[in-house]
């Protein structure tokens, strides 16, 4: 029998049980025209009655202990244990005769069931010394999967064997220092309706089938850091890299039949992989009440995906350099003030399209002030801009600058307060995005609320009441 009464023995178990069901019926009613050289040559139209029933348990539990070994090492010990079962049941009926929908459209209707069973032990050596802590462990996943198609008595059998490594290190340095590397290894199962081989036809247009090949995705991940403050000083650094690709990674395959419908499916591919560097540096100048905080923030985030469109293979590189500056100062019952620009240059390059390679500026940048009068009462102003550069493929302007102001007055004790404000002064408030990745470009507009007032009042409601201290007793 195990003692858990030994210093820093811990034993810890943990089971969770998830069970979803859900039921769908829609109509879908479409006339579609397709056209070729501007001339209409083909028409369809589809008339259907789609019912699916979806349903999902997972139950997952675990076991971990941890022994110590000596005054800095550590042992742990886990075992984890996951069964899923997800289930997809959809029928699609066209009308018959009298209109009603009860011919089935077999080819478009299946009832499909995905089980996964996942058996994990593993372990992790842990070592705190002094100004080092140290861990490296890892895991071995028996991952065993079952497709079946009830509909066409089909059952598939994989059965998978992982390694999930981990690394981590940090050094703890003199002045408040710290760096940190760590290395994490985790797979991926596809969904089933990445899986499940039945056409969805929901958007006439653009038709999904599911890929019953799929395999598993595993994704290597490094990240790491350095940190240094100096809080008297108010300075301060943060950094930050992340470096991470996947083996099988899911990506989408696409075709086009001789009237441009475009078809797709989920297919595994490598090559992709994504890398993030961030610093953030935060200093202050002058002394006493002249006083002001400044700060840096250069980002950097580079990233490359494969996929497949008109079945030819297009690799997407995708950059974004940024840089933010921000300034603040502060007088306690006084003022506040923050405003923070940033410039940003975003590359987006594709191999099979050209025209929607993009490199562009954008700047951006938010302000912040408060002054405080007589303790009780405040006035406030705020606002953001947005500065993109001029793109002939968007001809609409889509720089805008939003500025709110408001009066804020306490009352009772500052329990009450009652604030007045007016919101996008300006009324340019607008949504707006934009998308340059994988072979094609968007933009969208949306719409949003626009210059407006609002009158609030508060009220703060706080009656706990402290009790007085005992008296101090001198024996």
């Amino acid at each position: 029998m195990i003692s858990l009464k030994k210093a820093r023995r811990t034993l810890s178990l943990s089971a969770i049980g998830d069970f979803k069901e859900s039921n769908g019926i829609s109509n879908q009613l479409s006339y579609n025209n397709y056209y070729k050289g501007g001339i209409s040559n083909t028409k369809d139209t589809v008339d259907q009655q789609n019912k699916s029933i979806n349903a999902s348990t997972t139950i997952t539990t675990s076991v971990a202990f941890t022994e110590p070994i000596n005054k800095y090492l550590s042992l742990g010990i886990n075992l984890s244990v996951n069964v899923a079962n997800t289930g997809n049941d959809r029928n699609v009926f066209t009308p018959d005769g009298s209109g009603k929908y009860t011919v089935k459209y077999d080819s478009l209707s299946n009832e499909f069931d995905f089980k996964t069973s996942t058996y994990k032990p593993g372990f992790v050596l842990r070592l705190v010394k002094k100004k080092i802590t140290a861990m490296l462990g890892t895991s071995v996943g028996y991952n065993r999967f079952e497709q079946v198609n009830n509909t066409k008595n089909i059952t598939q059998h994989y059965n998978f064997t992982n390694f999930f490594p981990t690394a981590g290190i940090r050094f703890t340095l003199k002045g408040n220092k710290r760096i940190n590397i760590n290395y994490r290894g985790s797979a991926a199962a596809p969904s089933l309706q990445q899986l499940q081989p039945v056409p969805d036809n929901s958007n006439p247009l653009s038709i999904y089938t599911g890929n019953p090949n799929l395999k598993q995705s595993f994704t290597h991940n490094f990240s790491g850091g350095f940190n240094w403050s100096k809080p008297l000083s108010d300075n301060s650094i943060w950094s930050y890299f992340n470096y991470s690709t996947t083996n099988n990674a899911f990506t989408e395959y696409t075709t086009r039949d001789t009237i441009g419908r475009l078809f797709y499916k989920t297919i595994n591919t490598n090559g992709n992989y994504y890398i993030n560097l961030n610093l953030d540096y935060n200093f202050s100048v002058g002394k006493g009440k002249n006083k002001v905080g400044l700060g840096i923030n250069p980002y950097i985030q580079l990233n490359k995906t494969n996929e497949f469109v008109d079945s030819i293979l297009n690799t997407n590189y995708s950059n974004t350099y940024s840089v933010r500056l921000n300034v603040n100062k502060y007088k306690e019952d006084k003022f506040e003030f923050y405003f923070g620009p940033s410039i940003s240059y975003t590359q987006s390059k594709s191999n099979i399209n050209n025209t929607s390679n993009t490199n562009l500026w954008s700047m951006s940048g938010w302000a912040d002030m408060t002054i405080y009068i007589k303790k009780k009462t405040q006035i406030s102003a705020n606002g953001n801009f947005n500065f993109r550069q001029k793109d002939p493929r968007y001809t609409k302007n889509n720089n805008y600058t939003t500025l709110n102001a408001s009066v804020k007055q306490y009352l009772y004790k500052k329990e009450v307060s009652v604030k007045l404000g007016v919101y996008d002064i300006f009324n340019q408030n607008r949504g707006y995005s934009s998308d340059f990745s994988s072979y094609k470009f968007t933009e969208s507009y949306f719409n949003t609320l626009k210059r407006y007032w609002l009158l609030t009042l508060s009220w703060e409601f706080n009656h706990q009441k402290q009790k007085a201290a005992p008296a101090s007793v001198t024996k």
